[in-house]
């Protein structure tokens, strides 16, 4: 940049090639920074999920060898218990749908990709 401006001031580059220059380096260097920013979020995002991870599987080991689940397990594992609706009001089996603080889910997709790196 500092050359392609020495170069322009010297008159060994044509204005509107400089011009031209300037301008397609500025949107390279906003262009960066955008996907800069978005790889810092996602950074964080994992971070904070590996965090999360972490936590959950350290609460899981304390509660491996329980012989039954207590009130405490509960509250520190599950977010919430979501009940159906009766079988005769809905014709259907009643469903419940047990929430956990984590998504299990994610934590074992999580827990394999560090397998396979």
């Amino acid at each position: 940049m500092q050359i392609a401006y020495e170069d322009r001031l010297k008159g060994k580059m044509p204005e509107d090639i400089c011009l031209n220059f300037i301008q397609k380096y500025s949107e390279e260097q906003k262009t960066l920074a955008t996907e800069i920013a978005e790889l810092e979020e996602k950074q964080s995002e994992a971070e904070t999920a590996r965090q999360s991870v972490d936590e959950f599987i350290q609460s899981i080991k304390k509660y491996l060898e329980a012989p039954e689940l207590t009130r405490e397990m509960c509250y520190e594992l599950i977010d919430r218990i979501i009940v159906g609706g009766l079988p005769k009001v809905t014709g259907k089996e009643r469903t419940i749908e047990i929430v956990y603080k984590v998504d299990i889910a994610s934590v074992l997709r999580y827990k394999l990709n560090d397998l396979n790196k």
